[in-house]
């Protein structure tokens, strides 16, 4: 098997260096709320304590990310392939999304203005934007999209990307963009019928991360009702804080310095053999998602 020599990233560094898309023979997005995203958050959460005593010892490592970059990957628009690590960098960029969202209403807000704190909110807006969507050093301007998702969740995500929010997004407002179009109400049916999936999959997502930026009154209230005993302050969780404005760029730095492995396939047989052996962690392969990846194979 070929591959290429390991190469540590962090977040900022792999998401600005090039454009990915998830392969066809992929599984598709599945962490959810309550399993994978909650030990991220976790994980993520106890890093970013530590990072705010010292942003130079406090690391937080994501693995392994194992990309296909051979001539057949490339040729959709020169995007790297994923073969280890979608789910991961999939949901980082949600999370990007929900901070973005969180710090444009932040960014509006009275005190905000009136403290002349605007200027660094702005910044990291962009600087977030840059990272969610590709930014071309040539065009000096952000020209597509990151990542082209897995086919579950496409449509959604890519609006979700590029969508303008001040604040939590509303899913309705992102389902009637997507099928404003379509003028044949069986076409218009059909395609919310769509939509209305992919947004089961990643609005509880985007949902718990902007949820738990903003410490919304909803999430403390949902934290209360989980309690086993909430009179005695012994058992209860603590409740996230929101996030404070001053503390807001020092989290987006702690997010683009979690770092990676990433190792490069170089054939792209190894490609298929490598989402065999190393994609079985996380959720688990299902027998349809060995036999699409042979299938692929043989069709190559």
């Amino acid at each position: 098997m070929s591959l290429s020599d390991p190469k540590k990233l962090n977040l900022s560094s792999l998401l600005s260096e090039r454009k990915f898309k998830v392969p066809d023979f992929q599984r598709d997005y599945v962490w959810k709320q309550g399993t994978e995203i909650d030990e991220f958050w976790d994980d993520f959460k106890y890093y970013f304590d530590e990072f705010k005593s010292s942003e130079d010892d406090a690391s937080l490592f994501l693995g392994t990310i194992i990309l296909f970059s051979g001539k057949d990957a490339t040729k959709d628009d020169g995007r790297s392939e994923i073969i280890d690590g979608q789910q991961r960098i999939t949901t980082l960029i949600i999370f990007l999304i929900a901070l973005k969202h969180y710090v444009t209403k932040k960014q509006n807000e009275e005190h905000v203005i009136a403290e002349n704190k605007g200027e660094k909110l702005a910044q990291c807006i962009a600087k977030s934007d840059q990272l969610i969507n590709y930014y071309d050093t040539n065009a000096l301007d952000v020209t597509d999209i990151t990542l082209k998702s897995t086919s579950n969740i496409r449509k959604v995500f890519e609006t979700l990307c590029q969508f303008t929010s001040k604040g939590k997004v509303n899913f309705t407002d992102i389902r009637n963009d997507l099928t404003k179009e379509c003028k044949e109400k069986k076409e218009r049916d059909e395609l919310k019928k769509e939509i209305d999936k992919q947004i089961k999959v990643i609005r509880p997502v985007y949902n718990f991360f902007y949820d738990k930026i903003s410490a919304s009154e909803d999430t403390k209230k949902e934290t209360d009702k989980q309690t086993n005993n909430p009179d005695d302050p012994d058992d209860a969780d603590e409740p996230d804080s929101p996030l404070a404005v001053d503390e807001i760029g020092l989290f987006f730095n702690a997010i683009k310095k979690m770092t990676f492995i990433t190792i490069e396939v170089e054939k792209e047989n190894d490609a298929f053999e490598y989402f065999e052996r190393v994609n079985a962690r996380g959720a688990d392969l299902e027998i349809s998602d060995l036999l699409k990846s042979q299938i692929f194979k043989k069709l190559k």
